[in-house]
């Protein structure tokens, strides 16, 4: 190892030594201003009685089974069970899993749970009401999963029980637990060493985040535009987002439309069911007439379409994604980026890291579209006011997950410590994104300390977000059998 690669390896090493160790198992690693009452129980008042776990007795199944609640799990704001990653036993049986609730037991099968692959990760079913006749509930894959039934086991009436519920609490981040790492490390350590591990983690992220573009796709210019598509399609359609690409990019095609046209045909926007909803838009007829001479070309891809946001909807996204397909000069982004960092960083002081951080989102293009600037699908109406297409939060999550990955793997390989350290300074100066998440990991890791105050920029943000992935994510439910605490115990004990 050359000399001035020590230190950069020292860095990233506070996190990879917690990864790499195996001194413990790790097999599973690859509030309103006025409250209100409610006259009616619903199930909100049930996904608030799972989640503080109170207003009634000792759980058992129908038969006299006990169950032992380990962690309720995650309040789930989205589409999908009422709860994510609880953690139960169900007699000696310990079980991880998802949490479903309704008032009757039949809410199963009216909302079709049993034909959705969504619920197929359910361990319990929570019902309040207990029917005349118990049915056995199935998944989509007809597996059996136990009911219980909360009404005769309330220990306060119905009707306290209303008054005593103010639903405009939930989900909220005050019933969200903090995690064990925040009391047997986060408020041990200093803010310093907390610091340093939540960037050192961020290098490591950076890292593998690059490796993961690069087996993506064969080059560098290929695997940029790959992660910014895959950026475009958000967490839910990532993945999607990355299969359209590739799909358009060999596809030997170059007229922005037909590339448009093959994306939208290939997601299926032009079955029926959006023919009917879109007919009456000469855009969308158009790209629909230029898709019959495409089909043969065509993938099948599936998108999720709920919970999205207009600005943010896939045929608007699929858009852009064309328009960087068919840019020339997106081939050349990669060089660009790079003469941007080297013509910049050692004379850059660290105030200005904004500069640098402008020419950097800068190269990314601002495409201009005088239907997709006033359209959020193929509606008739034009929207009132200008929608950017690459938006300037956009932009900022394209650097720090895109960007600075290959910045800093090609940084690293110069091993110059003097570049590293500015790349250091100018990952640090940037704003983390405010995302659910973070509120989240900040209260999981630091609860309500002012420690939590860490993830306001990007590097220590995405630090958390990897000590996510690595960790929580396998042991979110109670914490139980997670190796974190112990390992930096361990690693770093003085």
């Amino acid at each position: 190892m050359q000399p001035s690669t020590v230190a950069v390896e020292l860095k990233e090493n506070i996190y990879k030594q917690l990864i790499n160790n195996n001194s413990t198992d790790s097999s599973l690693f690859q509030a309103s201003e006025k409250i209100q009452t409610y006259s009616v129980l619903k199930e909100r008042h049930l996904q608030a009685m799972w989640l503080e776990q109170k207003y009634f007795k000792l759980l058992t199944l129908p038969n006299g089974t006990p169950i032992t609640v380990l962690s309720p799990g995650i309040w789930n704001s989205e589409a999908g069970p009422d709860f994510l990653k609880a953690h139960i036993k169900i007699g000696d049986q310990e079980l991880r899993g998802d949490i479903e609730l309704h008032l009757q037991q039949d809410g199963w099968y009216h909302h079709n749970h049993n034909e959705d692959s969504r619920y197929d990760d359910v361990i319990l079913h929570v019902c309040y009401w207990s029917p005349p006749n118990e049915k056995i509930t199935v998944t989509s894959k007809k597996r059996p999963i136990p009911s219980i039934f909360l009404q005769s086991i309330l220990t306060v009436p119905e009707a306290r029980l209303l008054q005593l519920i103010d639903l405009d609490l939930y989900p909220y981040k005050l019933f969200v637990g903090s995690g064990r790492c925040a009391r047997m490390l986060f408020s041990k350590i200093s803010q310093e060493n907390t610091v340093d591990l939540l960037r050192s983690a961020a290098l490591c992220r950076l890292e593998e985040k690059w490796l993961r573009l690069q087996a993506m796709s064969e080059t560098p210019p290929t695997a940029l535009l790959a992660g910014i598509c895959m950026t475009l399609g958000y967490k839910h359609n990532a993945e999607p987002f990355l299969s359209i690409f590739h799909l358009l990019y060999n596809s030997n095609i170059s007229s922005e439309s037909d590339l448009l046209s093959l994306a939208l045909g290939s997601c299926g926007f032009f079955r029926l069911f959006f023919q009917q909803k879109w007919g009456e838009s000469e855009v969308y007829l158009h790209l629909e007439k230029q898709y019959h001479h495409l089909k043969e070309k065509a993938a099948t891809t599936d998108l999720r379409l709920d919970h999205i946001r207009p600005a943010n909807h896939p045929v608007r996204r699929l858009a852009l994604l064309a328009k960087l397909v068919a840019d020339p000069q997106m081939r050349l982004l990669h060089k660009t980026v790079w003469n941007l960092w080297s013509s910049n960083w050692n004379n850059t002081a660290r105030h200005q890291w904004k500069n640098l951080k402008d020419l950097l989102v800068g190269a990314l293009p601002r495409y201009e579209d005088p239907y997709w600037e006033r359209h959020y699908t193929f509606e008739n109406k034009e929207q009132p006011k200008r929608i950017t297409l690459l938006g300037d939060d956009l932009r900022l999550e394209i650097l720090i997950n895109v960007l600075l990955p290959f910045l800093y793997v090609h940084i690293k390989a110069r091993g110059s410590n003097e570049e590293v350290q500015a790349f250091e300074d100018f990952y640090g100066s940037l704003p983390a994104s405010k995302t659910k998440k973070t509120s989240y990991l900040g209260h999981r890791f630091f609860g309500e300390t002012p420690k939590k105050l860490a993830l306001l920029n990007a590097d220590t943000q995405q630090g958390a977000y990897q000590i996510h992935r690595d960790f929580c994510v396998h042991y979110e439910a109670s914490c139980q059998g997670c190796p974190f605490v112990e390992r930096y115990i361990q690693n770093y004990k003085k």
